[in-house]
């Protein structure tokens, strides 16, 4: 079994580097500024706000069709979802590395309505008028978590999977010290690794790995909305 997790870890993340070629592609041709004023202006607050929510379920359930995960590996990110859902809960310390890595894990919340969700709308509560079906139907746009993730879509491109920590770090991470094909890059049991002041393995990297799962979610909505408008125009 620990083979076979081990292997899965490695095929995930080969699967994810040939993909980045095609957001830092999309990336090249939107560019920032034009796709963030496309999120504003076309899209709007309140669709952004449908848009950035994803079940729990669906993190799994992306691993197991999109890179058909074995059936161990798919128990252990269960787990791993469960930790990110309640991470503050955990008292670890931020798994991230990297700016754009760091702030996209802090803005990221979890809903028990809406699962993974954004702040990416503001409603203006403070307009205490009942026109909640005409101004408040847009909602006002977060600027701040938009610019979060308009950079966190910006290095899904790479050039690494995964942003590496300082040289200096104790943790000795594969995932971002050595980003190869050939290796799994987890902290898991197998290593015995674990978090400061905690017993048992924290799966470090592969809480990163679904962190980056939801966002390749989302981004691959934003895509497909933002290419569409194109073909429109």
């Amino acid at each position: 079994m620990r083979d076979s997790v081990w292997a899965d870890r490695v095929k995930v993340r080969h699967k994810m580097k040939l993909e980045m070629k095609g957001y830092r592609e999309f990336m090249e041709e939107a560019g920032e500024e034009a796709l963030k004023e496309f999120c504003k202006k076309e899209l709007g607050g309140k669709k952004l706000r449908q848009m950035f929510q994803m079940g729990r379920t669906e993190v799994t359930n992306i691993l197991s069709e999109r890179y058909q995960v074995c059936a161990a590996f798919g128990t252990i990110m269960c787990a791993v979802v469960e930790q990110i859902a309640n991470f503050k809960l955990t008292k670890y310390p931020t798994d991230a590395r990297g700016e754009e890595e760091i702030e996209f894990e802090n803005v990221l919340k979890h809903d028990r309505f809406g699962g993974f969700v954004l702040d990416i709308c503001n409603d203006d509560d403070d307009d205490d008028d009942d026109d909640d079906d005409d101004d408040d139907d847009d909602g006002i746009v977060n600027e701040e978590v938009l610019q979060v993730f308009v950079n966190t879509m910006k290095s899904l491109g790479g050039p690494k999977l995964l942003h590496r920590g300082p040289s200096t770090t104790q943790h000795n991470d594969d995932d971002e010290n050595n980003d190869n094909d050939n290796e799994g890059g987890a902290d898991d049991a197998d290593k015995g690794e674990k978090d400061e002041g905690k017993s048992g393995p924290s799966f470090r990297s592969d809480r990163r790995i679904a962190r980056l799962v939801i966002a390749r979610y989302w981004s691959d909505q934003i895509i497909s909305k933002y290419q569409d408008s194109c073909k429109v125009k």
